[in-house]
């Protein structure tokens, strides 16, 4: 015997499914995956395997895996014993490798499965479908749906009441035989969209079926109904031409633990599909669904509502879920369906009529927020400015992807009762009513397009993490409206004077624009004066060297050069805080976007250089994670960018955007001279920004921290002080000390501290000289802008104090020599972000001090 006639490890497999589906309910879709994964295995004698149940009329197929050289067939059995179900099993294999395997191997396992899954107690001999009543059923169900739950993990649960319409005028009219035959129908049809998800279909009596649903979103569900509703209108039956549709409620499942309540889920299924203001009547040929809509009604006005709308159906072309409504992404699936398959628009009318019926849309005036964006919805409200919007949608998703499609703008037309809307090609009507003024908006041609992707043309330039733009209804503008959003911290420039960090900023936009040719606007968010180096940059008033954002963008120069004239260009740049005025800017230039390149165009990236050597570590006499001891500014900011960049000590956290940092609490920076080069290379062209920082932050008497010093007499008495510990004749004196302390701001019960905690300084004598050495400590500390600027204004200003304590003392006559002595930099958290032009900066510092 061959090793192929021994799979052991397949045949426990096999045995393993047959035991599952004795204990609980298989359906056609476990049945298939369980053949699926025997198949797969590596010891699988099988390449293929068909199942072929004959009931009457009905013949059941299920086939997986492949056809092979090598057929294996076996003949037709009966199905369970005695024949309890009129028909047969007839099971068709196909060898893995080509060769003979012996029916012993294969066949027992898999009619074994079969038979468990299809035994007679479960399932109706003339029908095929699981019988909802059967007792079998009703002690297993509880359990089958629990553990499928927990291999599917949460997953949503539905219980689908069906109630077929026209059923008994074929019955009683053509007779019982057609009328089983309209059943039998009925019930194949629900077997096909079965057969690939985790649906189970019941027959519950007379002309009634249920199906209970695992892990499928509603919009999916509420589709699969519409696709069965269609299949089973599909066949007619009699010279008469009678067709069947179906009444259908939809209930969620929440507890399954007894068969009961399944039954009180089907209850208030069926329940949604009675008329409320007579429970006798049904609302026929209908889905309804219990209690799902849970959104808000913000109303917008008409052009606001047609605009938005315009501008999502055109951004999301090829989103097949465009908007928050389930019944507008279904309408325009049904939409883009039908054009694909007719390739007219002439029939669109009938289709859409047919479509709102059966989801029981109720036409409304109002322009709700929450049809458009929001919390996924199934709301029945909607109106016809909405529903024509969707229409558009499913046009253009099956139009985009031509080739050649047909010319001629779109417009979408409103009455001023709201109760009219008229979707027009040119002036040829496509839907709606032609006799329509009020409000008129155009939605220009669909996008020739087989790109997937979105089609935004904008991007968001957020100045401040707080400061995003909300809709009517106060929630967020939803930023996949936008092709990126780039946010400048604003915090250090209204929180501590540094200016923004331009750098970064520009290179991350100049990144966005070089990858997306359909950019057209950027659109500032918040206080562009808390960001005036970048936009000043932007708008070219200072210039920019390309060769320097090319490294740090991996984007070639031309590139870069071809972005910044992007930026530039007139008009491209706006200013916009509210909903409003930026739905105008979108939609506007989502108008004039008509083509889309079929896939991105191909960009020439440099790569960084690399870092010639390490740097000298040694001399460091703290350790790199704490800290560094050097001379100067300017040598010690490429060490710490280094450390920050590279140290595997160095802990990650997140900022207020949800942005990447890395962060050391507690950092100590030590000065032996820091008069000598105080700023660093990289920022030597920025002096005057320098000085202008320290003086409007620290120095001057007005100036954003200083003032705090001066306003409650800190800064005299801290001078006095000083100016007494530098006289030689107190230079034995223990205590040498003088600290200025900076408040902490309360503002509704929320605490607001200023960059800096406190200044602590000392005499030091010798020699007959006095230096006195300083201790910033500073709060939060962002790295490659916050601490050159920040030590610097730190070094000013001690410089400052220095000066005053010698003007004090020529008014007291003390003859002393007072110099700058050690300055130790302390940040209580020293962060710097890693996105990737964060680290490009960061590697171009370091590389520059690398020789």
């Amino acid at each position: 015997m061959t090793n192929i006639d021994k799979p052991h490890p397949w045949r426990d497999a096999a045995e393993k499914f047959t035991s599952a589906a004795n204990e609980q309910i298989f359906s056609v879709y476990m049945l298939q995956r369980s053949l699926e994964q025997l198949i797969r295995m590596d010891s699988s004698p099988l390449s293929g395997i068909k199942v072929i149940i004959k009931q009457h009329h009905v013949e059941h197929e299920i086939f997986v895996g492949t056809i092979a050289d090598k057929q294996l067939s076996t003949q037709i059995e009966p199905l369970g014993e005695d024949g309890a179900i009129p028909g047969g099993l007839e099971v068709l294999a196909w060898s893995s490798s080509g060769s003979v395997v012996s029916t012993s191997t294969w066949y027992q396992p898999v009619k074994d499965l079969v038979l468990a899954a299809w035994r007679a107690e479960l399932r109706e001999g003339d029908f095929g479908l699981l019988k909802f009543k059967a007792e079998l059923v009703k002690s297993r169900l509880p359990r089958t749906i629990r553990r499928l739950v927990g291999e599917m993990g949460d997953a949503n649960l539905y219980v689908v009441y069906i109630d077929l319409d026209r059923f008994k005028i074929i019955n009683d009219q053509l007779g019982h035989a057609v009328g089983d035959d309209a059943i039998r129908h009925v019930a194949q049809c629900i077997e096909q969209i079965s057969k690939n998800k985790p649906i189970f279909g019941f027959r519950n009596g007379g002309d009634e079926f249920c199906l209970i649903v695992a892990g499928m979103p509603i919009a999916a569900l509420v589709e699969d109904l519409w696709l069965l509703n269609e299949m089973i209108a599909a066949k007619e039956f009699g010279t008469e031409k009678y067709s069947v549709g179906f009444t259908a409620g939809i209930a969620p499942l929440n507890d399954f633990e007894t068969f009961s309540q399944f039954e009180s889920s089907l209850s208030s299924a069926e329940s949604v599909t009675k008329n409320p203001e007579n429970q006798n009547n049904k609302k026929r040929g209908t889905v309804s669904i219990v209690s799902y809509s849970n959104s808000t009604k913000t109303q917008l006005s008409p052009l606001l509502f047609m605009k938005f709308g315009v501008l999502l159906a055109r951004t999301f072309q090829v989103d097949k879920a465009p908007f928050a409504n389930i019944y507008l992404n279904l309408l325009s699936r049904i939409v883009c369906n039908s054009v694909v398959s007719e390739n007219s628009l002439e029939s669109l009318s009938s289709k859409i009529d047919q479509a709102t019926s059966f989801f029981g849309v109720q036409v409304s005036d109002g322009l709700t927020e929450d049809s458009l964006v929001g919390i996924e919805n199934s709301s029945t409200d909607l109106s016809l400015a909405a529903i024509a919007i969707a229409i558009y949608h499913g046009i253009a998703r099956a139009q985009g992807e031509r080739t050649n499609p047909e010319k001629g703008q779109f417009s979408l037309r409103l009455s001023q009762c709201l109760m009219k809307a008229g979707l027009f090609q040119e002036d040829l009507l496509i839907w709606g009513d032609v006799n329509c003024t009020g409000f008129e908006v155009p939605i220009g041609s669909p996008i020739i397009t087989l790109a997937p992707c979105a089609y935004a043309t904008a991007i968001a330039f957020q100045v401040g993490f707080k400061n995003t733009v909300f809709l009517p209804s106060g929630s967020d503008l939803p930023q996949k409206l936008f092709i990126d959003t780039v946010v400048v911290d604003d915090r250090p420039k209204t929180g501590g004077g540094l200016p923004d960090f331009w750098q970064a900023g520009v290179a991350n936009l100049i990144s966005v624009v070089g990858n997306n040719s359909n950019f057209q606007n950027l659109v500032v968010i918040g206080n562009p004066e808390n960001a005036p180096e970048t936009i000043k940059r932007i708008k070219g008033e200072i210039s920019i060297n390309s060769g320097e954002l090319s490294v740090v963008t991996a984007l070639s120069r031309e590139t870069v050069d071809h972005s910044l004239d992007a930026l530039r260009c007139s008009g491209a740049m706006l200013f916009a805080n509210d909903f409003e005025k930026i739905i105008d800017i979108l939609y506007e230039a989502s108008l004039r976007l008509k083509t889309w390149q079929t896939k991105e165009p191909e960009i020439s990236r440099e790569r960084p250089p690399k870092l010639k050597r390490k740097l000298d570590a040694e001399g460091l006499t703290l350790g790199t994670i704490d800290g560094v001891r050097c001379d100067s500014a300017a040598q010690a900011y490429p060490l710490v960018v280094e450390i920050m960049r590279t140290s595997n000590l160095v802990a990650t956290t997140y900022d207020d955007a949800s942005q990447t940092l890395r962060e050391i609490v507690g950092f100590k920076l030590v000065l032996e001279n820091p008069i000598q080069d105080p700023i660093p290379d990289y920022w030597a062209d920025q002096k005057d920004a320098f000085e202008g920082y320290a003086g409007s932050v620290l120095i001057n008497s007005d100036s954003f921290i200083s003032k705090k010093f001066h306003d409650d007499g800190q800064f005299v008495a801290f001078i006095s002080q000083l100016a007494d510990y530098c006289d030689p004749k107190n230079s034995r004196k223990s205590t040498r000390r003088a600290i200025l302390v900076v408040e902490n701001i309360v503002h509704d019960n929320q605490l607001r501290p200023l960059g800096l905690v406190s200044i602590w300084a000392t005499p030091r004598h010798h020699d007959g000289i006095c230096s006195i050495e300083f201790c910033f400590s500073w709060r939060t500390v962002e790295t490659l802008v916050g601490l050159p600027y920040s030590l610097f204004g730190s070094i000013r200003f001690s410089e400052f104090v220095i000066k005053n304590v010698g003007d004090l003392h020529k008014e007291m006559g003390i003859d002393v020599r007072v110099e700058l002595g050690k300055l130790t930099y302390l940040a209580l958290s020293l962060h710097m972000r890693v996105d990737e032009f964060h680290r490009r900066i960061a590697k171009q510092i370091a590389d520059a001090a690398s020789v």
